[in-house]
C-alpha cells in the first residue's frame, strides 16, 4: 500500500482531513501574528520617536527659559547691588 492508497482509504481520510485543517490553521494563525506583531512594531516605533522629539522639544524650552531666568536673575541681583 502506497501513501497515496493509504490517504484514500476512509480510515486514514479522517486523519489526513485533520491535519490539513491543523496545517492550515497554524499557518493562518502563524501569519495572522506576524501581521499583528508588524503593526503593533511599527505603531511602537511612531510612537516612541514622537515621544523623544516631544522630549528634545521640551528640554530645549526648559533649557532656554532657564537661561533667560538666570539672566533675569543676574540682572536683579547686579542692579540691586
Amino acid at each position: 500500500m502506497n501513501l497515496f492508497e493509504a490517504a484514500n482509504d476512509p480510515a486514514n481520510r479522517f486523519f489526513v482531513d485533520w491535519i490539513v485543517v491543523y496545517l492550515a490553521g497554524g499557518g493562518a494563525v502563524t501569519l495572522a501574528g506576524f501581521v499583528a506583531g508588524f503593526l503593533i512594531w511599527g505603531r511602537s516605533r511612531h510612537r516612541a520617536d514622537a515621544i523623544d522629539l516631544a522630549y528634545r522639544k521640551a528640554r530645549q524650552d526648559y533649557e532656554q527659559r532657564n537661561e533667560e531666568f538666570s539672566r533675569l536673575k543676574r540682572k536683579v541681583l547686579y542692579r540691586e547691588l
